[in-house]
């Protein structure tokens, strides 16, 4: 944060942490790789002055997700390697 010549402050970057889990190894680079392209396109960060930056997490953890519990309603994207 930073205060101009007036008093006032204001943002001049953003940091977001995400975390994610994900089920096999091969899934890291592409999902830490779809934070770039999310930054990209999204409403917020084109929409503000300052830059926002992705500083993803991404750990593997193959028992994260119980797909039996899913049903008919719920999105899959079924992300296998």
């Amino acid at each position: 944060m930073a205060i101009d010549a007036k008093g006032r402050r204001h943002f001049t970057e953003v940091i977001l942490n995400p975390v994610v889990v994900v089920t096999a190894d091969v899934m890291t680079a592409p999902a830490n790789a779809l934070h770039q392209t999310a930054n990209e396109f999204c409403f917020i960060a084109n929409s503000v002055n300052f830059k926002v930056r992705h500083n993803p997490t991404c750990s593997v953890d193959a028992q994260e997700f119980n797909l039996r519990n899913l049903n008919d309603k719920t999105l899959n994207l079924n992300l296998k390697p």
